[in-house]
């Protein structure tokens, strides 16, 4: 049998454990033989290598474990083995023990679930080291260049959204401003799209800088028009610069919006951080569907020989873009057009 590894590395996200499974069943039907790498690369810096059969890993969990949030192999998103941090606080670069372990596993090649920054360091990796290489793309940020959505990302909206739901009618209740704050970092994708489902009537993210004395004015004219409660969402990695209140204090950007918000208007404005919860979700329908199908097209790939790829969503249906093509001009998904077009149309502000 043809030893493949496989791997997640970076934050994790739901779905990830239902693509884990379609690797395995899809391998266990071609003669293939999945070798599950613990922690992502931190498991390939580790001696003893930390590598065990899949199947003998999945023996571990329960009979519902694909549907589970999180990854049975465990992941990590410290320990670039290209700038590896060392107990004493010294950068080196371990990058060549990562490319030996994969050596010493005696692999085909290697499949890797992970995001942006994970994807570049292992393209870098199997490029320095001559290994084959096949990646799927996961994260609640949808920021993976290549692919319309990326496994986790729609976990996350409705997660996000069910959060608005709940605020809803506590804001009513109380006549405040609530503010969500969801992840992203530098990305409002999921802003973007649990704003609209969720009926907020502000939506603040990283790609549009907005101006606060514009977003203040929207919200005061609407409570000069009768409206007693808000519902405001903000990505988290927002530049939010307002220097006529001072807001340095707050750490997080829900907290400083809640503090602009309360000021401006002279209402009650709470800040809810969701954080983790949105990555940590059982996945959904549609995650466990892209999971089965992109993690069901490595292995065809892989069993094919056609190493080298990234599989995407695209177009509704999967594909494979070359690292070699995804590379030349790399550039993060921009937001959905239809999506602003309708937030706009919807009267909805987004800071502008």
């Amino acid at each position: 049998m043809d030893k493949i590894g496989v791997l997640t590395s970076g934050g994790d996200c739901p779905g990830l454990n239902m693509a884990l499974d379609a690797i395995l069943r899809q391998s266990q039907l071609n003669n293939l033989f999945p070798v599950g790498i613990l922690q992502g690369t931190m498991g390939l810096l580790h001696r003893p290598i930390q590598a065990h059969p899949l199947h003998e890993i999945v023996k571990n969990f329960g009979p519902d474990w694909s549907h589970q949030g999180g990854t049975i192999l465990g992941s990590s998103n410290k320990g670039n083995p290209f700038a590896f941090t060392s107990p004493e606080g010294k950068v080196i670069d371990r990058s060549h023990e990562v490319i030996d372990a994969i050596r010493k596993l005696d692999l085909t090649g290697l499949i890797a679930i992970g995001g942006d920054g994970s994807m570049d360091i292992l393209y870098r990796l199997s490029q320095r080291g001559d290994f084959p290489l096949i990646g799927i793309p996961k994260t609640i940020d949808n920021d993976v260049m290549g692919t319309d959505i990326a496994i986790g990302h729609d976990t996350a909206i409705t997660v996000a959204t069910t959060a608005l739901d709940y605020l809803r009618p506590t804001a009513a209740s109380h006549q405040r401003a609530m503010i969500l704050e969801v992840m992203g970092r530098g990305t409002g994708h999921i802003a973007l799209s649990c704003g609209i489902a969720g009926g907020a009537q502000v939506i603040l993210m990283p790609e549009i800088q907005p101006n606060m004395s514009k977003v203040i004015s929207y919200l005061k004219n609407l409570r000069d028009n009768g409206q007693k409660s808000f519902l405001l969402v903000i990505a988290e990695g927002i530049n939010l610069d307002y220097p006529a209140i001072s807001t340095a204090s707050d750490i997080n950007v829900g907290h400083r919006l809640a503090k602009i918000v309360q000021q401006a208007l002279g209402i009650e404005s709470r800040a809810t951080i969701l954080g983790h919860i949105q990555r940590g979700a059982p996945p959904n329908a549609r995650d466990r569907l892209l999971a089965a199908v992109l993690g069901s097209h490595a292995v065809t790939l892989a069993r094919r020989g056609q190493w080298g790829h990234l599989v995407v969503w695209k177009n509704n249906r999967a594909g494979q873009i070359s690292f070699g093509d995804l590379y030349r001009d790399p550039k993060q998904p921009s937001l959905n057009a239809n999506l602003l077009t309708t937030a706009k149309e919807l009267g909805i502000c987004l800071g502008t």
